[in-house]
């Protein structure tokens, strides 16, 4: 029952976005086994005493305590309503009046804190610890969020999928030794892996990016105890822990029309160890990462793009007391580089992984705050590199390979998608659809629109692209020999075409395929049969518009008109 709660309140927290609130506060701590033991100079406060706490000052009512503390001692104190996650401070001045003791602080270490101090907590699958006291982690559960369609916390840029973190397992350990003046060992690794779907990251519009490192996420994980004996009591002192995950991005500066699909798949140890007197890094790691093929009509192929971001950036904390500067901390920087030119080859998108593991040595050492890091070597893996294929020149113009599939008019602004028939059929404005209102049918046969999204004057046809007149698509017929031929030209030899699939050889590249139409009642009919495709131009009648269309049963590219409510497939060209 404990996993299936910690699952479902993790899936809550990423689900709902952004979260930054800190947990609420944990149970009480168990009894301490290990020989945890506070040096000479340092003292516990009882938590009543504690009148305020900030991070460099604390104020003590005198009448709840008896300890008076003189510069260069270390005050310490359980988590209060003052402290959320108590505190370990070194006195470096005093101050006082008749009923207080304002001490100014800074942060102390473990090492000039503890005499002897044992940590060895290891968080897996099955939510134990080998650490007395409590423990919670995210176990085995995934860090699953979803970005969707409107998810913008990159100004200009969408995101769209899902993502998803496991930390396997987790280890944090610290032995220090009486009579030693540095920790025998000090240890964080943690295993980490990063899956999910197909994570889509596209424009919005054609302003330049420019934004920083972004949160897409920040989930504190509920915190744990290290029991500390308080000397001459059978009581303990519990040294709280945070920890928490998150999941960040960028910063990202390009400009340009862009559009990538990749499953940002990584296995990684990450660590770092100190052991003998120095320190020593565990990272390893592989990337699994994929991405399916470009689209040209995601990208303005006339202009040079390069951008080089990073995607996202997993990463998990843990600090005792809370206290920033004596964290350790595992990150794993996922990048995208990709580089596009109107020159072969026309483009190249890589996928680069690194990771990073530190602790904060100011868990060792007095003084001035310091760290040590240790970053893996970067994996770099070409995912795609090549040429766009996704056009055809006939004649003077070069046609789409492919029909439209945009969800946005030129300038940004969204296109509705209407699934009713009759909310369909009362349209007097741009909408789009799947044929069948199926999703699974846009990869081959792109969307349908009604006649009043590609007469819009935002603009259907992406930039430096075209929808037909009807005269450009007489000019095709008329190109390719007339009516009677132009159809088997420009049909594709596939079996997605119903038997017969008269006069078919796809001589001009066009590949043509029946994905069907919505007619003016909001029905759907002859995928499989039919090939329809839109003009702009104004038919014979008021309310009918020019289109082209092929059967099955014919070499024929025949011209028609249609109502401005029907869905029909289009395809531009471009000069």
């Amino acid at each position: 029952m404990k996993k299936i709660f910690f699952l479902l309140l993790i899936i809550y927290f990423f689900t709902a976005c952004k979260k930054n609130n800190k947990p609420e506060d944990p149970s009480p701590p168990q009894t301490a086994t290990g020989k945890n033991t506070l040096n000479n100079n340092a003292f516990i406060v009882d938590t009543s005493a504690v009148l305020a706490s900030t991070d460099n000052s604390v104020t003590i009512l005198k009448s709840a305590t008896t300890l008076r503390l003189k510069v260069g001692e270390i005050l310490l104190s359980a988590p209060n309503r003052n402290a959320t996650y108590g505190f370990m401070r070194k006195i470096v001045a005093i101050s006082e009046n008749n009923s207080q003791i304002n001490y100014t602080t800074t942060q102390a270490s473990l090492n000039e804190t503890f005499k002897e101090l044992h940590i060895n907590a290891t968080f897996n699958d099955s939510i134990t610890s080998t650490q007395s006291g409590r423990l919670a982690t995210i176990g085995d559960a995934n860090l699953n969020f979803n970005f969707l369609s409107n998810t913008t916390f990159f100004p200009g840029l969408k995101l769209n999928g899902n993502l998803s973190i496991k930390f396997s397992s987790i280890d944090f350990k610290y032995d220090k030794e009486p009579g030693s003046l540095l920790p025998k060992y000090a240890l964080i690794k943690a295993q980490m892996t990063t899956d999910g779907s197909l994570l889509s990251l596209s424009t919005t519009g054609s302003l330049a990016i420019n934004t920083p490192e972004v949160t897409y996420a920040n989930f504190w994980l509920p915190d744990f105890y290290i029991p500390v004996p308080i000397p001459f009591t059978p009581l303990t002192f519990p040294m709280r822990c945070a920890q928490r995950a998150l999941i960040k991005g960028g910063p990202i500066s390009f400009s340009g029309k862009a559009k990538w699909v990749i499953l940002p798949k990584v296995n990684a140890t990450i660590g770092v160890k100190y052991e003998n007197g120095s320190w020593t890094s565990l990272n390893s790691f592989s990337v699994d990462a994929s991405t399916v093929p470009l689209s040209q009509f995601d990208f303005n192929p006339s202009v040079s793009l390069d951008a080089n971001f990073v995607l996202l950036k997993p990463v998990y904390e843990i600090s005792p007391f809370g206290a920033d500067i004596i964290k350790a901390y595992l990150e794993a920087p996922a990048e995208l580089s990709f580089t596009g030119q109107p020159i072969t080859p026309n483009y190249s998108l890589k996928f680069k992984a690194s990771i990073t593991a530190g602790m904060g040595s100011t868990f060792f050492y007095d003084g001035q705050s310091r760290s040590v890091n240790f970053t893996a070597p970067i994996i770099e893996k070409t995912l795609l590199e090549g040429n766009w294929t996704d056009a055809v020149t006939i004649g003077t113009k070069t046609w789409m390979k492919k029909n439209l599939d945009v969800t946005t008019y030129r300038n940004g602004d969204p296109i509705p998608q209407v699934t009713d028939p009759s909310q369909w059929a009362n349209l007097t404005t741009g909408a789009w659809c799947y044929y069948n209102n199926d999703p699974s049918t846009n990869d081959t046969y792109g969307k349908l629109y009604n006649w009043y999204a590609i007469n819009d004057s935002r603009g259907l046809a992406p930039s430096g692209w075209n929808i037909p007149s009807h005269s450009d698509w007489t000019g095709l017929i008329t190109l390719l020999g007339g009516e009677s031929v132009a159809g088997g030209k420009m049909k594709a030899v596939s079996n997605l075409w119903v038997s017969p699939n008269v006069g078919a050889d796809n001589s001009t590249g066009f590949s043509a395929l029946p994905g069907g139409y919505r007619d003016q009642s909001g029905n759907f009919s002859s995928q499989g049969y039919s090939c329809y495709l839109f003009s702009t131009s104004t038919g014979v009648s008021p309310g009918n518009y020019w289109c082209v269309l092929m059967h099955n049963n014919s070499s024929s590219l025949f011209q028609s008109n249609v109502s401005a409510k029907t869905g029909l497939p289009v395809r531009c060209f471009r000069y």
